[in-house]
Parts: C-alpha cells; structure tokens; sequence
C-alpha cells in the first residue's frame, strides 16, 4: 500500500481485550459510553448511556517501565487502525493528553470530553490490578512471567496466540528510523542485485539481518561478524539489503565517526536487532570496534553512574554485529592483543573482495546505486513479517534454529573456544533458511559451504599467530624465537656449581665472545640435561 496509514496494521483485528471500569460500558457496534443515572417519565430511575469517543478503541496495554505509557489501538477509515500511545503524566492534568488523543486519530465526542480522562484513568487502574501491565520492549523477544510469547517491532508485539497488540517505543528517534515504511517489494528488488552475483560473503551479510534474533537459540549473548575487502566490492550494498529488513539502511547504520559507546548504547534498546556498522577505514575506527567487542559478545552495557551518583540502567541483548571494513580486523587484534586469542575467538571473518569485470550478476553502478536509494523510502516491511513469524511460531523457530546450529558445529567439529564462530555461522544458516521462507532467494548450501571453509580458515589463523600460551606449538615457537634473539647470551658448560663446601668444577664447553658486559642468560648444561634462563630476561622478552 503506498501513503497513508502502513499496511501492516491492516493485519491488527480490533476486539475487546481491557477490563471495562466501572460506570462505563460498550454498546452493541462496540462504542465507549458513559452510563448516567437518570429518572423516566414516571419518576422511576434508570440507566442511559452516552458515546464519549467517536472511534472505536481497542488492546489497551500498560507500560509500566521504563516509563508508564498507556497504549491502545483506534479505528480510523475503513478497515485501518492506528497506535496511540499516552504517557500517564499527561492524564494528571490539564487538556494536553486530548490533543495527543485528537492528533493521533482518536475522536473524542466534544460534549462528553471531561469523561474521557476519568476513563482512562479508571482504566489504566484496572489495567494494573488485572497484571495487564509489563515493562516496555521496544523490539526484540516479548516475555510474560518468564515464558517466551512474541516479538516486538514496529510498535506491535506479535503474540504466539494470533493477537496482535501495540507496543511503546521509549526512544522517539529509532522509532522513526525503525518504523515499517513503503512497499515490500522494493526489498526483493534490492535482494535480487545482491543475490544475482551468486557470492555466498554477500549471502550471509543479508542473512545477518534474521540471524541476529537467532542468537538466543544459538546460546550466545552477541557475536562480531568482520566482513573485509576492497573498497568497491559490494560490502556496502549487501549491508544496506540487511539493514533495510528492519530499518532506514543509511540512518540505522553505524559508520567511521560512530563510536563504541552509542553503538552499544544502540544494542540495549535494539535487544534482538542487528547492528551494522560500515566504513570502517583506518586505526583510530578499528580501535572503537576493539572497544566494543567483549561488551557485545557479552550481552550487556558497562555500569556508569548519573550526574546525580546514582546507577544507570544497563541495556542488554542477544544479537550480531556486523562490521565491513576495507583491512582485516584479525589482523588489527593481533597486534593489540598479543599475548592471548580471546578476542580472535569472538570474531568470525572472512574476505570479501572485487569480483571480475565479467563476474555472474555484475550490472551497471547507476543501476545498483538507485535500488538501494530507494530502500530509504522501503524498509522494515519485510522485517513485520518475520517479526510475526518469530512471534507466531517461536517454539518451531528455537527448535530449527538448535537443531541447525547443532549440526553445523559437529561438521565442523566445534570446540569450546570456538562457540560464538559456531553460534554465528549456525544461526547464518538459520536465517537465510527463514528467509527464504518469506520469500528471499539466498543459497543455502552454499552458503552453508562458504561457512564451513571460513570456519576452518579462522581456526587455522588462530593456529598460525601463536599468540596463545600454553600450547606446545605456540610455546616451542616462542622458546625458539627467544633463543635465537639471545644467541650472543649463552653458554655451554658440564655442570653447575652445586651441595655444601667447596664448588665443585665447572668446564666450559662452548660460549659466545665474552667481551666486556656482555650478561649470559641461558646456561645449557649438558651433564645434568638442565637448561637454566633468566627469568628478567624471559619475562622482558615475551612482555616486548
């Protein structure tokens, strides 16, 4: 449907779903009234009843956290409805919350407007004893006493008993840039520029977008996907083909100024959401994607204090990020983190570079650059319909998801410290499949395939930078490089001075030129078969 109210709220059937407060009642087409007590002709009392609102309302929902909102939905023309949502301060006092409710479409019967707020007020308090309120989830995975029960996105969760309800959304500007807008297809359209090319790297950029909801199911709380290559290679556009499933592919992205703070200030409210953060070009941005890695692997914000010395709250998700950059972030953590592979364990890369002039589905820049234009005027239409699905059919989706997760670490015979490549390259496998149930047109055993090579790379980079102690392998590569640095220091001697009295001799068997300050610092001796360092030494050269 193109303007006017989105399409997807075509989908929401208005119905009764709120305990009625006292004094008001529905009529037979389903109008609020006010009931007043009133005397007939004869002097008898009786009851009448009085519309108060000139639209139909409907699913009223209390948000108690992080801000107490009321929400409910409105019938507007023919068979659209739209979401109101009214802060409870508004409802203290004076005539403000009526012009939230006349500019969203709620149509209040102007004789009987001092009625309206005592509603709503009565109701909000029914809403509260009925345990009708919960905490805001502006996106993501939609709890009630523990249990998972729907999706969130879009203002609306999507309930696995097939109601669809309103949502509030705290911060107003992701509400813009993650708002369902334009038409479906032109995503597809989008897609197929991508999906043309026939390369699995770009596949799996697009499949991140309905895999980082996944990540739950994988059991992994985040997980960095580091996409590299040259500049011109298409990253960027498979990024915003991604992007465009939930929200504005330029605005919602991250980019070379972002820093590590908002983009996990961003995870907290996003929950589920992936993250995209593009462009990443020199030392001074691969430093922030550093600073956010184990905080986003981890699940949760860092602690910070208020102005006032009070806690803030801390945001937390299940999701991925995706990072595309021109030089290889692995190669950027070797140098910073030289001593441990931690954090190359948390990041699973792989190349992707420019494709032959004469490459399958190559086409005209002009071409490409006004199909992803115009993705920032159609996005998120495909993201409601996987939001119903997830939120529909969660128990199907987790029990896929396990199962292709599971099978993808056997074959690639998973260990321990490789749990988030295997959760992020299971839970890609899981999405495209997804996908393509909504009707995208990714190739899944290629994909699969291209996975299962980029793992075995990754395992074989770590291997080959024998960064991590404690392994014979990287130990003996580190002995030797140390020997051979100190080759000018040793010395070759029969036995060491040893026992009580008189030092027992020692022969020189070989040695450097002993010029004057020269210092040995490892004594091989042969008769005892002990080798002797320094341990000053040792420990300067493995800090260097």
């Amino acid at each position: 449907q193109s303007g006017g109210t989105p399409s997807i709220l075509r989908a929401v059937t208005p119905g009764l779903d709120f305990p009625m407060p006292d004094g008001y009642v529905l009529d037979k087409d389903g109008y609020i009234c006010k009931v007043f007590d009133d005397k007939d002709d004869d002097g008898h009392p009786v009851q009448t009843t009085a519309r108060i609102f000139g639209s139909k309302l409907s699913y009223f929902w209390a948000q108690r956290d992080p801000v107490p909102v009321l929400h409910f939905l409105t019938s507007l023309d023919l068979d659209n409805v739209g979401k109101i949502s009214i802060p409870r301060i508004l409802l203290g006092g004076g005539t403000e919350f009526l012009k939230v409710l006349y500019g969203s479409g709620v149509l209040p019967v102007p004789e009987y407007e001092k009625y309206v707020r005592g509603f709503l007020v009565s109701l909000l308090s029914k809403l509260y004893e009925a345990k009708k309120a919960t905490e805001a989830v502006p996106f993501g995975w939609y709890f009630e006493d523990g249990k998972r029960r729907g999706f969130v996105y879009g203002g609306l969760i999507h309930r696995d008993d097939g109601r669809t309800l309103p949502a509030g959304i705290a911060d107003k500007m992701l509400q813009g840039i993650y708002e369902p807008t334009g038409q479906l297809q032109t995503w597809y359209n989008a897609l197929r520029f991508i999906t043309n090319q026939k390369r699995p790297e770009f596949d799996a950029v697009v499949a991140s977008a309905f895999a980082a909801p996944l990540m739950v199911f994988g059991g992994q709380y985040g997980g960095m996907l580091s996409v590299y290559g040259q500049s011109g290679s298409g990253k960027s556009s498979a990024v915003k083909v991604g992007q465009a499933v939930w929200g504005h592919p330029k605005l919602a992205k991250g980019v070379s100024q972002s820093t590590s703070r908002s983009i996990l200030h961003k995870a907290g409210s996003l929950r589920c959401l992936p993250m995209y953060w593009d462009e990443i070009q020199d030392d001074e941005a691969q430093l922030k994607q550093h600073q956010t890695l184990h905080m986003v692997t981890e699940g949760v914000e860092g602690e910070r204090l208020t102005s006032s010395i009070q806690q803030q709250s801390r945001g937390d998700w299940q999701t991925m990020l995706v990072c595309c950059a021109n030089r290889s972030f692995i190669d950027f953590l070797v140098q910073k983190q030289k001593t441990t592979t931690a954090g190359m364990y948390r990041v699973f890369e792989f190349a992707a570079d420019k494709a032959p002039l004469n490459a399958p589905g190559r086409v005209a820049g002009l071409d490409v650059d006004r199909a992803m234009q115009e993705l920032e005027t159609n996005y998120g239409q495909i993201g409601m319909k996987y939001a119903e699905f997830l939120g529909t059919k969660h128990a199907i989706v987790d029990t896929l998801t396990t199962d292709i997760v599971s099978a993808f670490k056997k074959d690639v015979n998973c260990r321990q410290e490789e749990r988030f490549w295997g959760a992020i390259c299971g839970t890609l496998i899981a999405g495209a499949t997804f996908a393509n149930h909504l009707g995208a047109s990714l190739d899944v055993p290629r994909l699969r395939t291209f996975l299962i090579q980029a793992f075995y790379d990754n395992r074989k980079r770590v291997e080959d930078e024998a960064t991590e102690g404690g392994t014979v392998l990287n130990t003996e590569h580190q002995m030797t490089a140390f020997f051979k640095a100190h080759a000018d220091q040793q010395l070759w001697t029969d036995t060491v001075p040893m026992g009580h009295g008189r030092p027992k001799a020692v022969t020189v068997i070989a040695h450097p030129p002993l010029d004057r300050g020269r210092q040995v610092n490892i004594q091989w001796v042969l008769g005892r078969q002990e080798l002797m360092i320094s341990r000053r030494a040792l420990t300067e050269w493995l800090s260097k």
